[in-house]
């Protein structure tokens, strides 16, 4: 499920399990479809690999993975067009979701992030081509120009010492097993509403800025208090993380097999913050999700970071619910309860 926040206190929400987009009004009572599988649509809803795009000035991208297809949709709501996608990256990039949320600079270019693709693959690679060594140590921010169809790489992320992959042989076939490096520090980035990208770096905490003209700054590191991590808070993680891997390889294939290292090759700082939960507000400040409870149940601490590099506030949001999407002055949220997702809207005190 994606979500972003638009002007006046509207909500644009991707359903990938009922397979739809939703536009709320700012009471969130009042709901729009979009685009869904009921024939009735503009467009229909193809695949859970789709997935929206907020783009300048409220227009939104609706990526449809099946047709390698988007759909422009205006700021009211209506789809009004269909460009062919420039490229399979982009739909790889985009449709994968631990991969982080796409946007769009102010030139309405689109921007994603792809993992690095070996020499005449021609495609993001698979687990296979790292056999027995590790996953790639780093990813790339790219850009797509919907009009002109050229993509190019705007930046690259160090997503700290890779995952280690082996084989073993399961009745004759061969399954991948990938050792897991908890709280390995990885950079992370975000893309605002009026188009600014920002790289958040993990290994100090200072954001690199790139604006759509290619101009570029940074700041300087952040205020943070860095937790050296002791033989004890490492265990914790591990049997922590263990219990989340066993539930992944119960529902999972025979294909692979992950498993958590042994403690001592864990960091011996925790990351500032998580990768992949970055986000901006629309006044253009960074949020960045910190990770004292990042394995936990209860409440999480974002940090919100202005665009010289100042802290500005701390936002902690309840336990048993996920930060949606930031507004201007509120936050969106979502909770599981007995009849299905609620969504909620709070104000930032």
């Amino acid at each position: 499920m994606g979500a972003f926040a638009l002007s006046g206190g509207r909500l644009m929400l991707n359903d990938d399990v009922a397979l739809r987009v939703l536009l709320f009004d700012s009471t969130l009572r009042t709901v729009s479809p979009i685009i869904d599988t009921m024939s009735t649509a503009a467009r229909r809803y193809d695949s859970q690999r789709d997935r929206i795009v907020r783009c300048y000035g409220d227009t939104t991208l609706f990526v449809d993975a099946v047709a390698s297809a988007i759909v422009v949709v205006d700021p009211q709501g209506r789809a009004i067009r269909v460009v062919a996608s420039p490229s399979p990256l982009l739909i790889s990039g985009v449709a994968n979701y631990p991969l982080g949320p796409p946007g769009c600079d102010a030139q309405g270019r689109l921007i994603f992030r792809v993992l690095p693709s070996r020499p005449n693959l021609g495609r993001p690679p698979v687990a296979a081509d790292f056999e027995g060594k590790s996953d790639p140590e780093s990813m790339f921010v790219a850009r797509a120009d919907l009009r002109t169809r050229l993509v190019d790489t705007i930046a690259t992320l160090n997503i700290g010492r890779p995952n280690l992959l082996s084989t073993e042989a399961i009745d004759g076939r061969k399954r991948t097993v990938a050792g897991v490096r908890p709280l390995e520090p990885a950079d992370d980035w975000t893309v605002c509403p009026d188009g600014w990208v920002a790289i958040l770096r993990a290994h100090d905490y200072h954001i690199d800025w790139i604006r759509a003209d290619g101009t570029r700054s940074s700041t300087k590191p952040i205020q943070h208090a860095w937790k050296r991590l002791g033989d004890a808070d490492k265990k914790r993680v591990i049997d922590s993380v263990a219990a989340v891997l066993d539930s992944l390889n119960a529902a999972g294939t025979n294909s692979s097999r992950y498993v958590t290292l042994d403690p001592s090759l864990l960091p011996d700082y925790a990351t500032p913050f998580a990768a992949h939960e970055s986000r901006c507000d629309l006044q253009g400040n960074v949020w960045a999700r910190t990770t004292p409870n990042g394995f936990a149940r209860g409440p999480v601490t974002y940090d919100v970071i202005n665009r010289d590099g100042t802290l500005i506030d701390r936002v902690q949001i309840p336990g048993g619910t996920s930060l949606l999407a930031v507004g201007s002055g509120v936050v969106y949220l979502s909770s599981r309860e007995a009849n299905g997702i609620v969504i909620a809207r709070a104000p930032i005190r």
